[in-house]
């Protein structure tokens, strides 16, 4: 059972970075959201270092 699930798991993952790879939309999409994180991530003050 649980070695069909990882082998799922798997196959989903390839599946899925396939489908992106093959769609400039969803890759631009993508590097947005990464871009924007990055930012908020500089702009977010750690409580300990106060």
């Amino acid at each position: 059972m649980k070695g069909k699930l990882v082998c799922a798991l798997a196959l989903g993952m390839v599946g899925g970075a396939i489908i992106v790879a093959n769609s400039k939309k969803l890759r631009q999409a993508i590097i947005k959201g990464q871009d924007k994180a990055k930012e908020m991530l500089k702009q977010k003050k750690c409580c300990l270092c106060d």
